[in-house]
């Protein structure tokens, strides 16, 4: 299927959402950036609920939100000493589920919390974590809801099920990246199992909380490589995606030796992007022009996303000596560096910096609408929906008080690939601000209600002008 004829079935799919969109207008949603929380000194939003105030020293780190949009799971760590903290909400308010310090099970409390945290339309989230105490069984998989933390999933030294089939007598080791479908189904990713069922050619597993093994090192053979077949050697770190019915799922990692194209993308056990090879020569249609091979360095498989419905995305460069960058669909390329970024623009996806990426951000949700973002040919970074409209650009003004009204604080730049896109066009972004001088002032994370284009018609004149970009005091 192409990317026009999903767009279009977006489009269906949110004939009601789009009614939903022009109430929740109607009703004072906001058509114009909002900041949810800030590290901004002073500022009411740079509260931690429950107690605290974000670092103003670091950075907020990692996003994840509901497929539907209703949900989002903030995740703030820093090196400064201070306590680690995931936070979860709905709409412009959230309630902090872990501490670190001050939660746990049995006695022993969260000592830090990792990155990939991830929550469903239930509300429901998981996440690695460490606790306090003895290094030989500190990592633990866990989970909870909007009250806090409820299910210990796995913990480092435990037993691991018979169910899984591995035999008796082995348990789990390092434990790390998760993720969460609409069942509750939890998955992760475990670094390390011991016992008698495995070797150091095959301790990395990906498992499910049902005792399901989607890959395991060593063992299982991803499918599209040409020659000699190679085994999973690795999985990297946070690159653990599912579908919401738990059908199809997404991770990078590396196969067999040598390095120099073991790099690769993986969806439901496939190989769909490889370093050393040319987008074509996966499978990626549209790219047959683009004769160099992935970059094998940073940056060649540079990041990568996998929706509610199981649609997926990536981005990264090939090593033709131009720096071009590509981003990718559902094996569609959609765009390269030089594009327009969408048609009649008459601005172009280009980084003026030799070595940096064009794109920051590719994400989509579950009806088929996607946000493509980079640095484009006007020195500028920018989101654009579905390769057809500018939804934010660095420089845009935010509403920080929280009346309606934008206020002298800027986008400076987005936080790379920490934007996400509900069911419901409901966009999050953490991102890092200016005043308008354009001096750095801290980092926070926003929300926007992106209203479809027959919206915005629906709406008439004012709704359009309430949903413009406002300019004012920006600094180029």
């Amino acid at each position: 299927m192409t990317s026009t004829t999903r767009r279009a079935a977006g489009s269906t799919a949110r004939t009601l959402a789009g009614a939903a969109v022009l109430a929740l207008t109607a009703h004072g949603a906001n058509a114009q950036p909002t900041v949810i929380y800030s590290n901004i000194a002073g500022d009411p939003t740079a509260q931690i609920p429950g107690g605290g105030v974000w670092d103003d020293d670091f950075s907020f780190f990692t996003l994840n939100i509901s497929t539907s949009g209703q949900y989002w799971l903030l995740n703030h760590q820093d090196t400064n000493g201070d306590p680690e903290v995931l936070v979860a909400g709905s709409g412009n308010s959230g309630v902090t589920v872990l501490r670190e310090g001050v939660d746990g099970l049995s006695g022993r409390f969260v000592e830090g919390i990792d990155s990939s945290g991830r929550i469903n339309n239930a509300g429901r989230w998981v996440v690695g974590a460490d606790l306090d105490g003895s290094s030989a069984d500190d990592d633990v998989i866990l989970g909870g809801d909007l009250g806090g933390l409820t299910t210990l999933y796995a913990q480092e030294g435990g037993a691991i099920d018979a169910a899984y089939g591995f035999g008796a007598g082995n348990t789990w080791d390092a434990l790390d990246t998760t993720a969460i479908d609409q069942s509750g189904r939890v998955y992760w990713v475990s670094d390390g199992v011991d016992g008698p069922g495995f070797s150091g050619a095959t301790d990395e597993v990906i498992v499910t909380s049902d005792f399901q093994v989607l890959a395991q090192k060593g063992v299982d053979v991803p499918g599209n490589q040409p020659g000699t077949p190679r085994p999973y050697d690795d999985f990297d770190l946070d690159d653990l995606h599912v579908s919401d019915d738990g059908g199809q799922w997404l991770a990078r990692g590396d196969i067999g030796s040598p390095t120099s194209d073991d790099d690769a993308l993986f969806v439901n056990g496939r190989i769909v992007i490889r370093e050393g090879f040319t987008l074509a020569d996966t499978g990626i249609t549209g790219a047959s022009d683009l004769t160099a091979v992935v970059d094998n360095l940073t940056g060649g498989i540079d990041q990568q996303f996998m929706a509610g419905n199981g649609d997926w995305y990536a981005f990264g460069q090939i090593a033709d000596g131009q720096d071009t960058d590509w981003a990718v669909r559902n094996g569609e390329l959609i765009a390269r560096s030089g594009d327009e970024i969408f048609a009649g623009a008459g601005e172009f996806w280009d980084d003026p910096s030799t070595g940096v990426q064009d794109f920051s951000v590719f994400v989509g949700n579950g009806v088929g609408d996607y946000v493509l973002g980079g640095l484009t040919s006007a020195g500028d970074e920018v989101l654009v929906l579905n390769s057809e409209e500018e939804v934010l650009r660095s420089g845009d003004a935010v509403d920080l008080d929280g009346d309606g009204s934008l206020d002298q604080i800027f986008i400076e730049s987005f936080e790379f690939q920490e934007t996400r896109l509900g069911d419901n066009l409901l966009l999050y972004s953490l991102v890092n601000f200016m005043d308008a001088d354009g001096a750095s002032v801290g980092s926070g994370f926003i929300t926007l209600q992106v209203p479809t284009p027959g919206g915005m018609l629906a709406l008439g004149f004012a709704g359009i002008v309430a949903a413009r970009r406002r300019r004012a005091g920006k600094t180029r």
